[in-house]
C-alpha cells in the first residue's frame, strides 16, 4: 500500500502553530510512502466524518475525563473500521501523524483537543509525537490497535471486545507490555477481567490484583510462546494465572 507519512520534526512544528492559533497546513510536510495500490482517502472522509458525528453526540464542548472510557470504547471501532489498512501501515508512526494533522484539514487534530480538552496540557505524545516505543500512547494508533486486538470475523458482535474494559487494561496492560502483541492473550485477558455477562464498570479482580497479573503474565511470557496459544489456552492460562494471584490473599 502507498500511504501518507509525516515526520516527527514538521509535527512539532504544526503543533506549534496550531497551539499559537495560527493557520497551518501539512499537505507541504507530507511523503509518500510504500508501494502497490494508494490509501483510501474516500475511507479517511468517512472516518474524520463518523468520528465528528461520534464527538458532537457528547455533546461537550471539551470532553469530561470521566466520558472517556466510553469515548474511546465507540471510537475504536468506528477507527479500525474504517482504516482497512496492514499492520505494517498501523505500525508506523509516521502514518499515524499524517492521520492526525492531515486528515480532514486538521480535523482529527482538533478532535485530540477535544478528547483530553478538559487537562492543563495536552501531552504532544497524544498527538503521535513520540519515540517509536511510545507509538501506542497516540490517540488514533491506540484506538486502530485496540480495534485491531479486539476484532473477531467469527462473532456476530465483531467488535465485542473491543468495547469491553476501560483505557486502564488496554493501554497499561495491553499496548504497553510486550504480550499484549499476541491477540489471543491480549483477549483472553480482556474477556477474562470484563466477561460478556458483566456489568458495571469494575472488572473481576481489583487494580492491584490485575497489576500482579500482568506481572505474573510478563514473566511467564519470558519463558513461553505465547503467540502459539489458541484462544482457549490463552484464557486457560489467564484464569489460571489469576486464580493464583487471588490465593495469596487468603
Amino acid at each position: 500500500m502507498k500511504y501518507p507519512t509525516l515526520s516527527r520534526t514538521d509535527c512539532r512544528t504544526l503543533l506549534h502553530q496550531h497551539r499559537a492559533d495560527n493557520q497551518w497546513d501539512a499537505s507541504p510536510f507530507v511523503d509518500l510512502v510504500g508501494s502497490g495500490a494508494p490509501l483510501d482517502l474516500a475511507a479517511v472522509s468517512r472516518l474524520v466524518k463518523a468520528l465528528a458525528e461520534l464527538r458532537v453526540s457528547f455533546n461537550a464542548a471539551a470532553l469530561p475525563t470521566a466520558q472517556g472510557r466510553k469515548f474511546e470504547a465507540q471510537a475504536c471501532t468506528i477507527v479500525h473500521r474504517e482504516l482497512r489498512i496492514e499492520v505494517g501501515v498501523a505500525s508506523n508512526s509516521s502514518f499515524w501523524r499524517w492521520v492526525t494533522f492531515g486528515a480532514g484539514d486538521g480535523e482529527l487534530c482538533r478532535l485530540v483537543d477535544w478528547r483530553f480538552g478538559t487537562q492543563s496540557s495536552i501531552a504532544d505524545v497524544n498527538y503521535g509525537i513520540s519515540s517509536k516505543a511510545s507509538m501506542w500512547e497516540g490517540l488514533f494508533a491506540r484506538l486502530w490497535w485496540r480495534g485491531h486486538l479486539g476484532y473477531s470475523e467469527e462473532s456476530d458482535d465483531r467488535y465485542s471486545v473491543a468495547r469491553r474494559g476501560d483505557m486502564d487494561i488496554w493501554r497499561s496492560h495491553i499496548l504497553r507490555q510486550e504480550f499484549g502483541r499476541c491477540g489471543n492473550v491480549a483477549r483472553a485477558l480482556v474477556c477474562y477481567q470484563y466477561p460478556a455477562t458483566h456489568t458495571g464498570r469494575r472488572g473481576r479482580l481489583r487494580v492491584q490484583h490485575l497489576r500482579e497479573l500482568a506481572k505474573r503474565l510478563r514473566i511467564l511470557h519470558a519463558s513461553m510462546a505465547f503467540e502459539l496459544l489458541s484462544y482457549e489456552g490463552a484464557f486457560q492460562m489467564v484464569e489460571r494465572q489469576a486464580q493464583r494471584v487471588m490465593a495469596q490473599e487468603t
